[in-house]
């Protein structure tokens, strides 16, 4: 569009001089077009995501240990209440019997050790025990001893490093507060068990 300088008419055509005043037609200069930005937006959005990216972080540093924590404490609940249902039926197994289940060719006096999964069949399973349990809430076994006279029972679960080669059997009553240490019940009573808070301990045993 061109317009008059002189008189500011404005026209649509092509003509190259003002019909009014004569004066020559200029171009009307087009308005200067807006540039609009995104980096603002962009440095905020950075800014936003990295916070949110550090959130993040900081929540599952603080969620995986927990999680791993509440695990073993219900595996360890889980091991102590399994250890008293097979105590309860190796007592009603004597209290039929006058002895604790004693198995072939104990061998010399004193205690002697198989896994409980060993126990299937025979006379206490499922007639006292429904089934043995295939192993502890940690995949290991439990443990079974008895003596040779079936006078006297223990029962073992290794907590969630398993029992080591040279276990043996506490003589006093011991509260544990790891989740690492064994668990021992002996003729239907715990000797060495967890109580209150418990922690991930290392090289507790």
């Amino acid at each position: 569009m061109r317009q008059c300088p002189n008189c500011g008419i404005q026209y649509s055509d092509d003509g190259s001089f003002c019909s009014s005043c004569g004066s020559p037609l200029s171009m009307i200069p087009a308005a200067p077009k807006k540039v609009s930005s995104n980096l603002p937006m962009i440095i905020l959005s950075c800014v936003v995501g990295f916070f949110l990216l550090s959130a993040l972080v900081i929540v599952l540093i603080i969620a995986i240990p927990n999680f791993y924590e509440a695990k073993l404490r219900s595996q360890q609940k889980r091991a102590v209440s399994e250890l008293k249902t097979i105590s309860i039926a190796v007592q009603a197994y004597y209290m039929d019997k006058k002895y604790y289940p004693v198995y072939k060719n104990p061998g010399s006096s004193g205690w002697h050790n198989i896994s409980v999964r060993s126990m299937e069949g025979g006379d206490f399973t499922p007639d006292y025990l429904l089934a043995a349990p295939s192993a502890d809430p940690w995949k290991n076994q439990y443990i079974y001893g008895f003596t040779n006279d079936g006078q006297n029972f223990f029962l073992a679960c290794g907590g969630a490093d398993g029992l080591k080669d040279n276990f043996s059997i506490p003589t006093e009553p011991t509260i544990t507060h790891c989740f690492n240490d064994d668990i021992v019940l002996i003729n239907g009573e715990f000797i060495q068990y967890p109580e209150g808070k418990q922690k991930n301990c290392h090289g507790s045993k």
